[in-house]
C-alpha cells in the first residue's frame, strides 16, 4: 500500500524482527510490522483502553497485556446468537456472481500476457546493449556520460527504461504478488546502494550502466516468476470453472448423466475440492455404481475427512474393480504424505510447536508409511524425546516424562510397518524404558512384556538382558528367567554370577540341593571365582554329604596356594 515501515532491520540473520509481549526478540514479516505501526499510531491518538492479549506475540506501543483468558473472564458476559447475527449479515449482502469474477480473472490473465511480453522485449534490447557497451569497450573509447554514447545506443537504453517505467506502472498486477517479489525487489535496493558509490564518477560509467541492467534484469526475473504464478492460478480457475459449467449444463439435460457425474467428481477431487465432490459421489452409490473409479474418489474423501482405515478399504474396492486405478491411488497417497510433510517442516520454523510437528509427521505416514523424508522426520523427533528420556532416567525422575514414552510406545505398537523403519536402538530403547516406567508403578507383567521387546530388537543389549532376567524372576516367570539367563551368558559370561545370586536365595531358602547346581553353573562359566566352592562345600555340608564337601574343600584349598599374594584373588 506504499505504507510499509521504514525503520526495518535489514539484513538481520533471522529476517524482519519485532520485541514481544514476553521482551524476546520475536521474527515477524512486513505485513504485520505495518499494521503494528498503524495500531500504535491510531492508539496514540485515542482516550480509550487498548488490551494486548496475544499469546507470546509483539509488544504494541500504548496496550495492556493480559491473558486472554483474564480478558474473557472479565469481558465476555453477555451470550450472543452468532448464528442469528451471520445470517441476518449473509442475507443482506449482494450476491457475487462468479461469472463477472471470472471476466476479471480473464482480463486479468490477457494483462499478464501482456507483461510478460514486455519484460522479454526489455530483457532482450537489454542484453542488445550489454553487447554493444563490450564492443565499445574493446575499441578503449572513453565514456564518461549518456551523451557521449552512439545514438542508437542512447535510443536502445530509453526504450528499456520505457519498458520498465510501463511494468512499474501496472500496480494492479504487482498488488497482487507484493509478498512474493518482496525478497526480490530488497535484494534490488541492496543493489542501488552499493551502485550508487559509482554514480559520481565519470571514468566508471560504463560499469554504472551495467549494473544497472543487471540489476533491471534481475528485477525482471522476480516479476516473471511471479507473474508465472499468478497466470497459472488464474488459468487454473478458469479452466475448472468451465469444465465444471460444462458437465453441469450436460447433467441438466440428462445427457451421459452418471458419466458426466463421475467427471464433475473427478474434477472436484484433483482440484480438492472434496465438499462439492462428496454429494455427487453418494448419489454415483445409492445409483448402483459400482465401478472402480467411484470407490477411488471415496476413498480421496474418506482419507481427509474419516479414517485412513476407510479410506484404505474404499482404495482396495477400487483396485479389485480396476487394478490399473492402483498407480493413481498410491500417487493420492503420496502427495498427502508431502503435504503434511510440508506442513511438519513449515512448524518446525516456529517456537513452541514440537507437538504440532509430530502430530503433521504421524499424521503424513498414515497416508505413505514408506516417505522416506517422513521417516526422518520421525527419527529425529523420536531422538530428541530420547535424549530427555535419557535424562529423567539418570535424575530418576522417569515418571515426569511418563506422557512421552507412553505416546511412543503405543506409536509402536499401533504402528509397527512404521515403526520397523526406523533404528533399532531407537525403537529398543523406548521398550526398554516404557519397561522402567512400567518397574516403578509396580505393574510387573507389563514391564517384562516391554523389556522382552527391546530384547527382541537389541540382542546385544545388556542393560535390556539385565532387566528381562531381574524382572523374571521378581515376576516368579523362573523358566523364562532360566532360558533368558543363559541367553545372556552366551552375549557376555559375566551374567553367569546371576547364578550366585540365585545360588545364595536358595541357600538361604533351605534348598541346599538346588542352590549347589546354581553355584556350579556359576563356577563352570566363571572358573575364577574359587569362592564358590567354599558355598558350595557348604551346601553339601548341610545335605549331610560330607565326601563332596570335602572334596570341594580340597579344591578350594588347592586353588587358594595358587593365588598369587600381591594380587589375591580372593579376600
Amino acid at each position: 500500500q506504499g505504507t510499509a515501515p521504514k525503520d526495518i532491520i535489514a539484513g538481520n540473520a533471522m529476517g524482519e524482527t519485532v520485541i514481544g509481549i514476553n521482551g524476546k526478540r520475536l521474527r515477524s514479516n512486513r505485513s504485520f510490522l505495518a499494521m503494528k505501526s498503524f495500531f500504535e499510531s491510531a492508539i496514540s491518538q485515542s482516550t480509550k483502553t487498548h488490551i494486548n492479549a496475544t499469546e507470546g506475540g509483539a509488544h504494541i506501543e500504548g496496550t495492556h497485556i493480559k491473558t486472554l483468558q483474564d480478558v474473557i473472564d472479565e469481558n465476555s458476559t453477555q451470550k450472543i446468537n452468532t448464528t442469528r447475527t451471520l445470517n441476518e449479515t449473509f442475507t443482506s449482502l449482494p450476491y457475487i456472481k462468479p461469472d463477472k469474477l471470472l471476466v476479471e480473472f480473464s482480463k486479468m490473465s490477457s494483462k499478464i500476457k501482456s507483461l510478460k511480453s514486455t519484460i522479454k522485449k526489455a530483457d532482450d534490447t537489454t542484453k542488445t546493449i550489454f553487447k554493444r557497451l563490450r564492443q565499445i569497450k574493446k575499441t578503449g573509447k572513453s565514456v564518461h556520460s549518456f551523451n557521449n554514447l552512439p545514438p542508437e545506443l542512447k535510443k536502445q537504453i530509453n526504450k528499456v527504461d520505457k519498458l520498465h517505467k510501463d511494468l512499474d506502472n501496472t500496480k494492479d498486477v504487482w498488488t497482487l504478488v507484493e509478498e512474493i517479489t518482496m525478497d526480490g525487489l530488497k535484494e534490488s535496493e541492496r543493489q542501488k546502494q552499493q551502485i550508487a558509490t559509482l554514480q559520481n564518477d565519470p571514468s566508471r560509467y560504463i560499469e554504472w550502466l551495467e549494473k544497472n541492467l543487471e540489476r533491471l534484469i534481475d528485477i525482471n526475473k522476480v516479476r516473471k516468476q511471479s507473474l508465472d504464478f499468478l497466470e497459472k492460478n488464474f488459468n487454473d480457475t478458469l479452466f475448472f470453472h468451465k469444465k465444471e459449467q460444462d458437465y453441469l449444463q450436460k447433467i441438466d439435460k440428462g445427457f451421459e448423466k452418471e458419466k458426466n457425474t463421475l467427471n464433475l467428481a473427478g474434477l472436484y477431487i484433483e482440484s480438492n475440492n472434496l465438499w462439492p465432490a462428496k454429494p455427487l459421489v453418494e448419489d454415483l452409490l445409492a445409483a448402483g455404481e459400482n465401478s472402480g473409479e467411484v470407490y477411488f474418489f471415496l476413498g480421496c474423501i474418506t482419507a481427509q475427512t474419516k479414517s485412513i482405515t476407510d479410506a484404505k478399504n474404499h482404495f482396495q474396492k477400487a483396485k479389485e474393480l480396476d487394478p490399473g486405478l492402483e498407480i493413481r491411488i498410491t500417487s493420492h497417497l503420496k502427495s498427502l504424505g508431502n503435504e503434511f510433510l510440508n506442513f511438519a517442516r513449515y512448524f518446525k520454523t516456529l517456537p513452541g510447536r514440537e507437538i504440532s510437528v509430530k502430530y503433521m509427521v504421524k499424521k503424513g505416514l498414515q497416508y505413505d508409511p514408506d516417505n522416506a523424508d517422513l521417516i526422518q522426520e520421525l527419527e529425529a523427533l523420536l531422538r530428541k524425546d530420547l535424549e530427555t528420556i535419557q535424562s529423567h532416567a539418570k535424575g530418576e525422575t522417569l515418571s515426569l516424562c511418563a506422557d512421552i514414552i507412553s505416546d511412543w510406545t503405543a506409536y509402536a505398537s499401533d504402528n509397527t510397518n512404521i515403526y520397523e523403519k526406523l533404528p533399532n536402538n531407537l525403537t529398543g530403547e523406548i521398550f526398554f524404558y516404557n519397561g522402567k516406567l512400567l518397574i516403578s508403578q509396580n505393574d510387573i507383567q507389563n514391564a517384562l512384556l516391554n523389556f522382552k521387546k527391546a530384547l527382541n530388537v537389541l540382542p546385544e543389549s545388556k542393560d535390556a538382558h539385565s532387566e528381562v532376567i531381574e524382572t523374571c524372576f521378581r515376576a516368579g516367570d523362573f523358566d523364562y528367567g532360566i532360558e533368558a539367563l543363559n541367553n545372556a551368558v552366551a552375549i557376555d559370561k559375566q551374567f553367569a554370577t546371576y547364578w550366585e545370586t540365585i545360588g545364595d536365595s536358595l541357600k538361604d531358602a533351605g534348598q541346599n540341593q538346588d542352590a549347589i547346581v546354581a553355584y556350579e553353573k556359576c563356577f563352570m562359566i566363571l572358573p575364577e571365582k574359587i569362592e564358590l566352592l567354599k558355598k558350595i562345600g557348604d551346601c553339601y555340608v548341610a545335605c549331610d554329604q560330607l565326601e563332596a564337601a570335602k572334596a570341594a574343600y580340597e579344591q578350594l584349598k588347592t586353588k587358594l596356594k595358587n593365588i598369587d599374594p600381591i594380587n589375591p584373588a580372593i579376600k
